[in-house]
């Protein structure tokens, strides 16, 4: 869930209480956290689980990829010169 998201979720909290409560009573025997998961994917067609299990999969490895990438580099350009030493003696 987004930012965006979060803040209607509030809105709604703060303008319809009694809905919430109503949604909460609905769902009645669940957990806190469950219930929450349940308004939110009634609401919004989120399942916040999966939504957070996709961001984990989908998580940015640029970075890291880049910082290989020139790692390998400089690995490279080290041994170069070392090969251009060698044959300077």
């Amino acid at each position: 869930m987004n930012e965006s998201d979060r803040i209607v979720l509030d809105i709604i909290t703060l303008l319809y209480p009694e809905w919430i409560e109503k949604q909460k009573n609905r769902y009645k025997g669940m957990e806190a956290y469950d219930q929450y998961k349940r308004i939110i994917l009634d609401v919004f067609g989120y399942d916040i689980e999966r939504v957070s299990s996709e961001q984990e999969r989908n998580a940015d490895t640029s970075y890291l990829e880049r910082k290989i990438e020139i790692m390998k580099s400089i690995r490279k350009l080290q041994e170069s010169e070392k090969k251009k030493n060698r044959k300077k003696k």
